[in-house]
């Protein structure tokens, strides 16, 4: 359940591997090793992509639970020579407690623009919500109780209240499209970006 939880606040598998030494050796001392077994990092990449689709869906329930998204997080950056985009969020919730979701570790856009990455970030909330819409559509199905599931409506960027981002020019002006959006029906109407995020 930790390594699960490590991969889903974004870490990568040898970060959690290092977290976890870190955590034994500071519970049992330096001879930890000889009380504890860790999985191999290629064992918990392995485990990574067993439990993506799960984190996917644990995540659209959050977002959809959520009364409100306090803050969005998105960075560009470079893998192995393709743009990629990392974004995550804030989350509130009915009982005063608060959480933060990976929403993606790593998406792809069509490239750095500002543009592309607004994109990104709208296919990023669609596919959680049809995510969690196939969840219960399976769950119908198959007779399962449904009361705990909330309404997959409830995935929207109209409970978002700020984005954050570093300095360069691009993320800032990613920032200033995705308030555009929320503010701004014309620039629905201008553009056809904001449809279908609710």
């Amino acid at each position: 359940m930790l390594i699960y939880e490590f991969l889903r606040k974004g870490l990568s598998p040898a970060q959690v591997s290092s977290a976890l030494q870190a955590m034994l050796k500071t519970l049992y001392g330096c001879d930890w090793d000889k009380r504890c077994d860790i999985p191999h990092v290629s064992a918990i990449a392995t485990h990574r992509r067993d439990l993506g689709p799960t984190s996917d869906i644990v995540t659209a329930i959050d977002l959809a639970r959520s009364t409100r998204y306090s803050q969005l997080s998105h960075d560009g950056s470079n893998l192995n020579g393709d743009d990629a985009m990392t974004a995550s969020t804030n989350l509130d919730f009915e009982n005063e407690q608060s959480s933060t979701s990976l929403l993606k570790a790593s998406c792809l856009p069509q490239n750095k623009s500002s543009d592309a990455e607004f994109k990104s970030v709208k296919e990023i909330f669609i596919d959680k919500k049809n995510k969690l819409e196939e969840l219960i559509e399976h769950m119908k199905k198959r007779g399962h109780d449904m009361t705990s599931i909330p309404a997959p409506e409830g995935i929207t960027l109209q409970k978002l209240r700020s984005t954050m981002n570093d300095n360069a020019n691009g993320a800032k002006l990613t920032s200033t499209m995705i308030i555009s959006c929320l503010l701004y029906t014309s620039y629905d109407a201008e553009e056809g970006l904001c449809e279908d995020l609710g």
